[in-house]
C-alpha cells in the first residue's frame, strides 16, 4: 500500500513493500513526479515542481538491505540525486513503536516473528509466549486510547489491519492463526 499526505506545507509519500527489489524505485519516482506536478508553480517561464519527502517501508529485509536507496536524475545540464530512506519494520521493537508513537507499524509487527511460525505452530509453550506478547500489545493500545493518544476508531483500525496481516502470513500455520486470532 502507499500513502501520501501533507502536514502544513510539507508533503510526504510512503511506499510499503514486503520484499526489497529495485522495481519499487520506478514506482516511487513515478508517483512522486505525479504528486509534484499536482502542486507545481509556473512563473515567468519557469516551472517549479516540489517533490514530496519520500520513504520506503520494508516489511522484510536482509542484512544486505541498504538504509536508503538512491535515484540519479540526469538532465541535459547535469544531474541530481534523490535519496529515499528505508524503514525496516523488523528493526523496530514494540517498545520503540509505542515510545515513538509509530502506531502505523503495529499491523506489520508480526513480520518480526514470521521466521519462527513453524516452531510456534508445533510448540504450544512458544505459541503461548507469542500470544502473551500480542496480549500485551493490545493492552498497550487500550492504554493509548485511555490516554487519548489514539481514538477507539484508530485502535479498531489498527487491530483490523493486524488481523489481515495475520490471515495472510499464517495461511500454512493453523495453530498460530487460531491462537493469535483468539487474542485479537
Amino acid at each position: 500500500t502507499d500513502s501520501h499526505f501533507a502536514i502544513g506545507d510539507m508533503r510526504y509519500h510512503l511506499e510499503c513493500q514486503s520484499t526489497p527489489d529495485g522495481t519499487i524505485l520506478f514506482r516511487i519516482f513515478e508517483y512522486d513526479a505525479q504528486m509534484a506536478l499536482q502542486d507545481c508553480e509556473w512563473s515567468e517561464g519557469e516551472l517549479t515542481v516540489h517533490f514530496p519527502n519520500t520513504a520506503l517501508i520494508l516489511l522484510r529485509h536482509t542484512k544486505n538491505t541498504p538504509n536508503s536507496m538512491r535515484m540519479r536524475i540526469e538532465v541535459p545540464n547535469g544531474s541530481c540525486y534523490y535519496d529515499v530512506p528505508v524503514l525496516k519494520v523488523q528493526n523496530y521493537s514494540l517498545e520503540e513503536i509505542f515510545e515513538k508513537r509509530l502506531y502505523f507499524l503495529l499491523p506489520f509487527h508480526l513480520f518480526v516473528y514470521e521466521h519462527h511460525f513453524e516452531e510456534y505452530d508445533s510448540d504450544t509453550d512458544k505459541l503461548e509466549e507469542l500470544k502473551a506478547h500480542y496480549l500485551e500489545l493490545l493492552e498497550r493500545l487500550d492504554v493509548c486510547v485511555h490516554r487519548q493518544l489514539l481514538t477507539a476508531y484508530e485502535k479498531r483500525s489498527i487491530v483490523s489491519m493486524m488481523k489481515k496481516v495475520l490471515d495472510y502470513l499464517t495461511k500454512k500455520f493453523s495453530n498460530v492463526k487460531e491462537g493469535l486470532g483468539e487474542v485479537m
